[in-house]
């Protein structure tokens, strides 16, 4: 699992421009990759944010993601900030995210990103401490998501 997290970004596909405007996703399909990165742009606390769709090949097995990135000032507020942006990418109905959302959040000073997940009840989520890197970075997996948000396209219980 940590090696897909070291090569996630390899193969990334449908980065969009973002604008702040607001849109709600539709239960039965989801929003689109465009209408989430509007209401990413909405998250307070969240800064240089960007979400993206992409596929990744293991073996002859073809897996999609949700990944989300930013910067986030004010330590307390991460906790928050991950139950959103999880709950956001959840809900992205363009292709459904088989491997689950993968959440890259910068601190100063860099928190464990996967740490502060499972502390939040995110169980199986994947993470590594062995870099600063990759102290930003935390896999949420398509199973704790639906447990958490329903079935995909997601949006709260």
């Amino acid at each position: 699992m940590l090696a897909l997290m070291a090569s996630s970004g390899c193969g990334r596909t449908g980065t969009v421009p973002w604008d702040r405007s607001s849109s709600r996703p539709s239960s039965s399909t989801g929003q689109s990759l465009e209408q989430a990165q509007e209401r990413l742009a909405s998250i307070d606390g969240l800064t240089d944010a960007s979400i993206t769709q992409g596929d990744t090949l293991s073996g002859l097995n073809k897996r999609h993601e949700v990944s989300i990135e930013g910067s986030v000032h004010d330590s307390a507020a991460v906790p928050g900030i991950i139950e959103r942006v999880a709950r956001l990418g959840w809900s992205v109905g363009d292709v459904e995210p088989d491997t689950g959302v993968f959440i890259r959040l910068r601190t100063k000073p860099q928190l464990v990103i996967g740490e502060v997940a499972e502390q939040q009840g995110w169980s199986g989520s994947a993470y590594a401490t062995s870099t600063e890197e990759l102290k930003e970075l935390v896999l949420i997996p398509s199973d704790a998501l639906e447990d958490h948000f329903g079935r995909w396209p997601g949006g709260s219980r």
